[in-house]
């Protein structure tokens, strides 16, 4: 909340992804930024088919996405659960700076949130491992 009151609306967000980097640092809050995790395809870890990157994981307990967007949707509570499907961490937190006064969406994992390990629209695949199996 103290960067939005800072920030205001409105900025991109790598803006506020810098300043809430900053006030992290600055509260000598342990945390990630863009944590790489990787996601198989298969139980026994073999096959990679990309990573997910949340934009923050904070003191290894809590995953941080921001936006700075017109509203949360649905699909941005499926991003969370993705991630913290791939992680196994207890919970999350959705961040949108780009309201008037910031609103955000805490997330707790069901159960069964393995269930949504694999979620293409959240999936980053490098290129190294796009052109994995092509004819060289």
């Amino acid at each position: 909340m103290a960067v939005h009151r800072e920030q205001g609306s409105g900025l991109r967000e790598d803006t506020y992804h810098r300043s809430l980097s900053n006030h992290l640092s600055d509260a000598s809050i342990s945390f990630k930024t863009e944590k790489l995790y990787s996601v198989y395809d298969d139980s026994d870890q073999e096959r990679l088919v990309g990573y997910y990157i949340p934009d923050f994981v904070v003191e290894g307990k809590v995953i941080v996405e921001i936006k700075a967007i017109q509203g949360l949707e649905i699909r941005h509570l499926a991003q969370i659960i993705s991630y913290l499907a791939v992680s196994r961490l207890p919970v999350g937190l959705s961040s949108n700076f780009r309201e008037q006064s910031v609103r955000y969406l805490r997330v707790f994992p069901h159960q069964k949130v393995i269930d949504h390990l694999l979620n293409h629209q959240w999936l980053f695949i490098p290129e190294w491992l796009k052109n994995k199996g092509t004819k060289e």
